[in-house]
């Protein structure tokens, strides 16, 4: 069966956004898709059911300064998951079959020294686990191209946001020639070792970029990259002040599938329920001394997902501010 994400991907990238918000506006999308969540969720409270998707936050640390991130909000302490617990944690999911890891949630991954060899542990337990994290490529060095081509990484989301220097500092508060140098780098290399992964998707976040900025943002990379994504930019569950939301979820009713679908880890071994919880306001568990399968089964979590079944998400701390339309994990690969 052929998936919403493999169809839009053969469409042009500005064609694809248009019809994505099309199809997601619709009063049929949102009958069927209410009444498909709801079949989803009840297959998976009958079985034994277990996270599809694992986040395994790297690290937190940032070396940038993003207009459209709640960074001075977070609290919690900075630093970068200990291997120990990481092979930990990633044995535990091989054994369950997990689908897909990502290495990063609140903060750049290539600050972790050991992000490489992290990634070279799941690939040697099990080849078939999509892996993959987002990056600033602003510490992207061709040791760490080498490994990353080296390593069968599946693919590496690199946002950029933008062509002209000066507007991308307003941005990122980074150098783009450095950034640009070191994903050109990471193509070439690919190409010099005659591979096809990782997979290079160039990103572009729309905080206050023109139409022009990105049609020519678009222009610049779909040649060059896998593949050209534009999405828009959120205020984290109205935990970041001065930021314009773009595609609010008006369907307040629908459950959010990311409680039945991903596991969220966080560089000290706590776990939480999602990516906007980036202060760890909904901890659910601790692997430091519990099982992923304790943490996932957990009374702490089975009280949110029944929250957010009985549509009293109000309840959920994060939860009831968020602005996200509830089943980009279920569509967007």
């Amino acid at each position: 069966m052929v998936s919403l994400p493999s169809l839009l991907k053969l469409l042009p990238c500005r064609i694809r956004g248009r019809v994505k918000r099309t199809i997601l506006d619709s009063d049929l999308f949102a009958y069927l898709n209410t009444r498909w969540i709801a079949h989803l969720i009840d297959n998976l409270e009958r079985g034994n059911y277990k996270p599809r998707v694992a986040y395994l936050e790297a690290t937190n640390k940032c070396n940038a300064n993003c207009l459209m991130c709640p960074r001075e909000k977070m609290t919690r302490p900075t630093g970068v998951m200990d291997m120990g617990l990481f092979k930990n944690v990633v044995n535990q999911l091989v054994d369950l079959n997990i689908e897909e890891i990502r290495l990063h949630n609140f903060g750049e991954p290539l600050l972790d020294e050991n992000i490489a060899k992290k990634i070279n542990y799941i690939k040697s337990r099990d080849q078939n686990i999509k892996l993959n994290f987002y990056t600033n490529a602003y510490s992207l060095s061709e040791e760490l191209a080498r490994e990353f081509v080296n390593s069968k990484l599946d693919r590496i989301f690199i946002s950029i946001d933008e062509i002209d220097p000066d507007a991308y500092f307003k941005i990122r508060k980074l150098d783009l020639e450095t950034v640009e140098k070191n994903v050109m780098r990471l193509m070439d290399i690919r190409n010099e070792m005659k591979v096809d992964k990782p997979e290079i998707y160039v990103c572009l976040t729309r905080v206050d970029q023109p139409d022009s900025s990105v049609n020519a943002f678009i222009d610049k990379w779909q040649t060059r990259a896998d593949m050209v994504t534009v999405g828009g930019a959120h205020d984290w569950a109205s935990q970041k002040d001065g930021v314009s939301i773009n595609g609010i979820n008006r369907l307040k009713k629908w459950p959010c599938v990311y409680l039945w679908n991903d596991l969220y880890v966080l560089w000290d071994g706590r776990a939480t329920i999602c990516c906007e919880d980036f202060d760890g306001l909904n901890i659910v568990g601790d692997l430091n001394n519990e099982t992923v399968l304790d943490v996932w089964n957990s009374g702490k979590f089975k009280a949110i997902r029944k929250l957010m079944k009985e549509n009293k998400r109000n309840g959920i701390k994060v939860c009831s501010g968020c602005s996200l339309r509830p089943l980009w994990s279920c569509y967007d690969e």
